[in-house]
């Protein structure tokens, strides 16, 4: 063989090794993800059940410490199965090297789950009404070394949950492995490959509208909270809420804004083909989660309340009333004060919003907070003055 055919065979064989170190890269990544919602089903549903059987939290606590890792598990359990799923998809790649040190993946995992968890306790700590005097930057990124303390305090206490989740993560960890080596293709990763492979582009576009169309009802979903219900075996808080009737109405025309809106992306191919996943990805995270940030109880009542809400208010309950023509939403509920309020008549709160608030019992308060256009002739903040004579 001349020196050009050895070229051409050594080009060859470097890109058919590129090729299968690209399946086995989606492979991989197709088994780290789907084990990581899968383990955190797994965990959800074990608490849930241990909590309904024995009436008593699997996951421990330390000395006044607010249960909101009890209220909110499951976010906790999601941010650990994330990093879960980052060190699993590492593990298979490396497989020789990993599979000894996998005890110190463990580690690992819940080491570095703790940053983002302590930086959710912190979040919740505000969202419950619990604002500081001091930087919130500091509340969110000064208590690094307590985070760790609590953190693994919490997994060596937290026996019900940490001894079939350790079991658990060397056994499945094991039969994954084994799953890779042989090359297995579960059905419906071979599904999802072929129709990738032969339409690339129906399948961007059909994965980024489902996308644009999930962010699409968490902004349009309004979250519904009620301290004395919403909180299952006083441990658990259910999420309930309902969405704005124009999500179900203008669907057909929400698939078509999503569709339209991946198929820009999707020019991002002439430049790289994984930019453009990647911009898709990072684009919906980002607005999804501003999205359900926005529509958060606490949130949604700082909005309602607009500049009559102060930091000495606690919300005790809060409902919205959607309707069609958006400017008849109507948001309502009962807080806790500590500061004695102005009631019983319309307040103009923000540019577009207008409440009334009503006395219910000592620091407690009912309050109704509509849209205000600012018009005093017509419009609803005519609403709103009948609204104040009749009460």
């Amino acid at each position: 063989m001349d020196a050009a055919g050895q070229l051409q065979f050594w080009r060859e064989r470097k890109m058919t090794e590129n090729n299968t170190i690209l399946k086995s890269g989606k492979l991989a990544l197709f088994y780290a993800l789907t084990t990581g919602l899968l383990a955190w089903v797994a965990g959800c549903v074990l608490v849930f059940a241990w909590v309904g059987l024995t009436g008593v939290p699997p996951i421990s606590a330390m000395v006044r410490m607010f249960i909101y890792h009890h209220l909110y598990f499951y976010l906790y359990f999601a941010i650990i199965a994330v990093f879960y799923s980052g060190w699993l998809y590492c593990y298979l790649l490396n497989i020789r090297q990993a599979r000894k040190r996998a005890f110190w993946g463990l580690i690992m995992i819940c080491t570095l789950s703790m940053i983002p968890c302590g930086v959710l306790y912190e979040v919740q700590d505000m969202l419950h009404g619990f604002y500081p005097e001091y930087s919130i930057f500091t509340k969110l990124f000064g208590h690094l070394e307590d985070w760790f303390i609590v953190g693994y305090f919490i997994i060596l206490t937290s026996l019900p949950i940490t001894i079939p989740a350790v079991f658990c993560f060397f056994f499945v960890n094991k039969k994954v492995a084994l799953l890779f080596d042989k090359g297995y293709k579960p059905a419906i990763y071979r599904k999802l490959a072929n129709w990738h492979q032969e339409h690339p582009k129906s399948f961007f576009i059909t994965a980024g509208t489902g996308l644009w169309v999930l962010f699409f009802a968490a902004a349009m979903w309004s979250f519904e909270f009620d301290r004395e219900t919403s909180v299952w075996r006083n441990m658990i808080y259910i999420p309930r809420g309902s969405f704005n009737p124009w999500l179900l109405l203008g669907l057909p025309f929400l698939i078509g804004i999503g569709a339209g809106l991946s198929g820009l992306i999707y020019l991002l191919k002439f430049i790289n083909r994984k930019l453009a996943w990647a911009v898709l990805l990072l684009t919906v995270s980002i607005l999804s989660g501003w999205a359900i940030w926005e529509n958060l109880p606490q949130n949604r009542f700082i909005y309602a309340l607009g500049n009559a809400y102060h930091k000495g208010m606690r919300l005790e309950s809060l409902k919205t009333f959607h309707s069609f023509n958006n400017s008849d939403e109507l948001i309502a509920g009962k807080f806790y004060s500590s500061k004695e309020l102005i009631c019983d008549q319309a307040l103009k709160v923000s540019p577009n919003r207008a409440v009334i608030l009503k006395k219910v019992g000592d620091n407690i308060y009912e309050f109704e907070s509509r849209f205000d256009s600012g018009r005093r002739q017509g419009g609803n903040f005519e609403k709103i003055e009948k609204w104040t004579v009749k009460k």
